[in-house]
């Protein structure tokens, strides 16, 4: 059987979040509610009490703006409504390229 190159694409853009986020408690859900990982933010080493959810979208083709300032990436309208609306935690969606490993949005420091 060969492995689908969407799962490879997951695999990686799971690893490349897992990586950005790792002073952060990254916790994966094991469902798909919407929402992949709820990510607890730590400063020096001690819990903010801040949480948010990450919905990563790994790709293999990202598409840009005209201009480059901002990123297009496709979410069905149930899922948008559900993230916007209905969940009361800050919700980011995540996009990742497969290609030079870009990650769009990174962690700065808090």
């Amino acid at each position: 059987m060969k492995r689908p190159e969407q799962h490879v694409t997951d695999s990686e853009a799971d690893g490349t979040f897992q990586g950005v986020f790792a002073e952060w408690s990254v916790n994966g859900s094991q469902r798909d509610y919407g929402w992949d990982y709820v990510v607890e933010v730590f400063r020096n080493g001690e819990s903010t009490g801040f949480l948010f959810n990450g919905q990563l979208k790994g790709s293999r083709h990202t598409e840009y703006s005209a201009d480059g300032t901002f990123i297009s990436q496709e979410l069905e309208i149930d899922s948008a409504d559900y993230l916007a609306r209905q969940l009361r935690q800050p919700t980011f969606l995540v996009p990742r390229r497969r290609r030079g490993q870009e990650v769009v949005l990174e962690r700065h420091p808090a």
